[in-house]
């Protein structure tokens, strides 16, 4: 028996149930793929971008710690000379205890 024998009801029944099939294995691949993509995107959010902000901060420290630094070679002022100290000595401390947190 083939199909041209088949009536066009049971035809097209069978049809219908094949696509009806595929849209429910389309559907599995999709909600699997999907699961992934969120495991994905905890796995940023959670571990990924914490470092990632520590890291920029840990640049933004630093760089200010090197502006200081040229000021303490710039001015002849000791106020603003104490002021940079201060700076520094306070980012020394934020990054130190970032070092910390981050490794």
């Amino acid at each position: 028996m083939s199909i041209a024998d088949l009536k066009i009801g049971t035809r097209l029944g069978s049809s219908f149930g094949a696509v009806l099939l595929l849209a429910l294995i389309l559907i599995a691949v999709a909600t699997s793929g999907l699961s992934r993509v969120g495991d994905l995107s905890e796995t940023v959010v959670s571990q990924d971008w914490p470092k990632a902000a520590a890291a920029s901060e840990i640049d933004t420290l630093m760089r200010s710690n090197g502006r200081r630094t040229l000021e303490l070679l710039v001015f002849d002022d000791s106020a603003a000379r104490e002021q940079a100290f201060a700076t520094i000595s306070e980012n020394k401390k934020i990054l130190m205890i970032l070092s910390r947190n981050w490794m």
